[in-house]
């Protein structure tokens, strides 16, 4: 499997998960489904960990990240998700670990209102994805 730009965050940040999984999302189900249909994935991983005692995230972190990843055929685009899905997940700990829980679940509500934003509104990323996994979807045959 060669390893693919789009599912690598250099940076680690919030808003770069969200965008790569707001495209990957926006591809695969559309933009016009609801916010619970854009969101399911990230939003029940979050709440998953909301429900789970800080000290207990990382030995978790592996089992929630397979148990929320999107459905799709794809060996390489479900592994991508992953990858995505753990830095995002992986950033939230790091972020949520010293807050309170009311903090945590404004953190959690924060990320998942974005994705949903992402998801309704997925350029540049969503063509970014197209280009490194469906290059044949291009106009005119491009690919690279």
């Amino acid at each position: 499997m060669s390893e693919f730009s789009f599912c690598k965050v250099e940076r680690g940040s919030l808003e770069e998960y969200v965008a790569r999984l707001g495209a990957m999302v926006a591809y695969y189900r559309g933009r016009g489904r609801s916010t619970y249909e854009r969101t399911k994935e990230v939003w029940g991983a979050l709440q998953t960990l909301l429900r789970t005692p800080p000290r207990h995230w990382n030995e978790i972190l592996g089992v929630i990240v397979k148990r929320y990843t999107i459905d799709v055929r794809r060996e390489d685009v479900r592994k991508c998700f992953e990858n995505l899905l753990r830095g995002l997940l992986e950033k939230f700990i790091e972020l949520a670990r010293n807050y309170n829980p009311h903090m945590r679940l404004e953190l959690a509500k924060a990320i998942r209102d974005a994705l949903d934003v992402s998801v309704s509104s997925p350029k540049p990323e969503i063509d970014l994805f197209i280009k490194e996994f469906y290059p044949e979807k291009l106009e005119g045959g491009e690919s690279g």
